[in-house]
């Protein structure tokens, strides 16, 4: 704030930037591919709702992850922040698909931890590229409540690896077929 206020920004523009920036938009998403592509973005009645549903997903996931006894390791740590990055702005109102980058970011990094997982990445960069291509060009291949339910499945895809990984969900183990033990990859 000190450089812009130096060169004549005023001091009460700096100080409430982002609490006006908040109240400039009032859709519940303006191109995000998100849950409120399935209602009425323009009601705003439902942001309060949208606030709170955030906010007890996100204590939810810090109660998860303290009462787990899992190590805290760099696998987990990406996990939990790919995870994050996608589910907030998938569930909090007002936001933008900008706001999605950071989760394509994550996602990526979370792919080269965990190989197995490389579609998570694809969903996730596919999804918001067309998304990109809707905003900048006004292409509409695939509408955007539609891009969301990839978004949501790549919610649920990580949220279930990150369950197995707090020890919350077994994990997948040996499938007994046609009578023999054999691992899940054969």
């Amino acid at each position: 704030m000190l450089p812009a206020w130096f060169i004549g920004r005023p001091i009460d523009e700096l100080l409430f930037v982002y609490i006006n920036h908040a109240n400039e938009y009032t859709a519940l998403t303006l191109f995000a591919p998100n849950l409120y592509q399935w209602i009425d973005y323009r009601n705003e009645e439902l942001y309060p709702a949208g606030i709170i549903l955030s906010a007890y997903v996100i204590l939810a996931l810090t109660l998860l992850v303290y009462k787990s006894r899992a190590k805290m390791t760099s696998t987990l740590l990406v996990q939990l922040a790919a995870f994050s990055v996608l589910v907030v702005p998938f569930i909090l109102p007002r936001m933008h698909d900008r706001f999605f980058v950071p989760a394509e970011i994550f996602s990526v990094i979370f792919a080269f931890f965990i190989p197995r997982y490389w579609y998570v990445p694809v969903i996730i960069g596919l999804s918001n590229f067309m998304v990109h291509v809707l905003f900048l060009y006004q292409y509409k291949s695939i509408p955007i409540n539609q891009l969301s339910i990839f978004m949501l499945v790549s919610i649920a895809v990580l949220g279930v690896k990150l369950l197995r990984t707090l020890e919350y969900l077994p994990s997948p183990g040996p499938r007994v077929r046609g009578g023999g033990l054999q691992s899940v990859g054969s």
